[in-house]
């Protein structure tokens, strides 16, 4: 069966979920999501259940690091290294906290190139995908927020008393109540405020339930391929550039598949899946391919 699709999109999770949704807003447009893991356990909606889907091998790459002479007191001086391995990927395996970057990194962006990436510039899109539920226990700067897009950001209710224990005695030291995803964190003595979190009447908040659940994970233009996994780019070196022009996977029976892209590939697979993809695929340092026995295509 010849797989063929305008845009191949490799990973599902806080990236690649919400890619695929809004790309197949346009029927013209055919739409490929593959993902390694599978649909998210019924468990993953509760909040407190967050430890049970890390180092699950159904839910987590179960990746460990050696994180140096932080780890002594760990078993073999490894530590885990949580990583989603389903649908909405690591935004279903973390603990909700909904904290956006600085505004002075997106500026360091821009200023070094990355048009496009100013905090004025990308504040609007942050603001279209929030859905910032009304709380009386937290400061809201409201011309940073949003009130109607897809992702559910609330306060946890009830709130525990040591949590406002906590805030309080901040007051007391000269950190201020405010705003941490507003402009009140550009304060020099910043801000102290409840966490914001990604979650819904009490229900998380993955990319999979904002932004793919229900109507768009059902479109007739959107491919979802659950349990496969990218094994490399396939690579036109033909020109005077390099194109990539599709995918290799392996499905979850073991066979292999090939997909092709009309028009493009989009791999997000994660800060470990990404690079990891890149250079089995012959992109990355030199060494480190040659190393591993893999031709370099691109360093």
């Amino acid at each position: 069966m010849s797989l063929e699709f305008d845009f191949i999109v490799v990973g599902g999770g806080s990236a690649g979920a919400v890619i695929a949704a809004r790309l197949s807003e346009d029927p013209s447009c055919s739409v490929a999501l593959i993902e390694a893991g599978g649909h998210p356990p019924a468990r993953e909606l509760m909040p407190a259940a967050t430890a049970s889907l890390q180092l699950d091998p159904e839910t987590d790459w179960m990746f460990t690091a050696d994180p140096g002479k932080c780890g002594l007191g760990l078993v073999d001086n490894r530590m885990m290294v949580p990583r989603g391995k389903m649908l909405g990927g690591s935004s279903g395996i973390n603990y909700m906290a909904y904290v956006r970057g600085h505004p002075g990194d997106f500026d360091a962006w821009a200023e070094h190139g990355a048009r496009g990436w100013s905090h004025d510039e990308v504040l609007p899109y942050f603001k279209k995908s929030e859905n910032l539920l009304p709380s009386n226990e937290i400061a809201v700067d409201g011309d940073a927020h949003g009130s109607s897009g897809p992702l559910g950001v609330s306060v946890r209710s009830p709130v525990l008393p040591a949590a406002k224990g906590f805030v309080a005695a901040c007051e007391v030291a000269g950190i201020p109540r405010g705003d941490y995803n507003g402009r009140d964190r550009e304060r020099s003595e910043g801000v102290a405020s409840l966490f914001q979190t990604t979650t819904l009447n009490g229900k998380r908040q993955s990319t999979y339930h904002a932004f793919l659940e229900g109507e768009p994970e059902e479109r007739d233009n959107l491919t979802l391929l659950t349990g496969c996994q990218v094994n490399r780019l396939i690579l036109d070196t033909s020109g005077d550039e390099i194109a990539v022009t599709g995918v290799e996977f392996t499905e979850k029976d073991g066979r292999g598949k090939v997909a092709a892209a009309r028009k493009e590939v989009i791999l997000s697979a994660g800060a470990v899946g990404s690079p990891h993809i890149l250079m089995l695929s012959g992109i990355g340092p030199r060494r480190e391919l040659e190393n591993a026995d893999v031709p370099c295509v691109h360093e």
